[in-house]
């Protein structure tokens, strides 16, 4: 293991408050990395304690920030991956919400399966609209509605 990067805890730490600094998923840094998103997620949370001396080298320069510039560069992209871009504080109220909503019904279980039915009934008829919708022209994008 001479080759390799050992992980302390400082430096998981590190690497998991930098991706988030920058807004990346466990996904699209492990295609940076070449690697898959469970590896990234096993050296954030301590399930891997080393890593190859290559990925070790880039994971001291990502820490360093020696790629963020790449990176807000390419989030900036219209080519990019949506999966890169950081997701609105509108969105992240909404998921807040949901969460405490299912919380909150505990001790109903059976109002947190309707509860999940519903939003999952949502999310399906949403991604269809969006698979079988070409996108609009932005002249006719609706305004940004407020959060009720």
């Amino acid at each position: 293991m001479s080759n390799e990067l050992k992980i302390t805890p400082v430096l998981r730490r590190a690497f998991r408050e930098h991706r988030l600094a920058l807004g990346l998923t466990y996904s699209a840094l492990g295609r940076f990395f070449g690697t898959s998103w469970a590896t990234i997620r096993k050296w954030e949370i301590g399930l891997t304690s080393h890593c190859r001396h290559q990925q070790g080298e880039m994971f001291l320069r990502f820490i360093k920030g020696h790629y963020d510039l790449d990176f807000r560069c390419a989030m900036n992209s219209s080519n990019i991956s949506a999966y890169l871009r950081p997701v609105s504080p509108e969105a992240i109220e909404c998921l807040h919400k949901l969460t405490n909503t299912y919380r909150l019904l505990a001790t109903r279980p059976d109002l947190q399966m309707e509860f999940l039915d519903r939003i999952l009934g949502d999310i399906s008829e949403t991604l269809e609209e969006f698979v079988n919708t070409p996108p609009p022209r932005r002249s006719q994008l609706p305004a940004k509605r407020p959060l009720r």
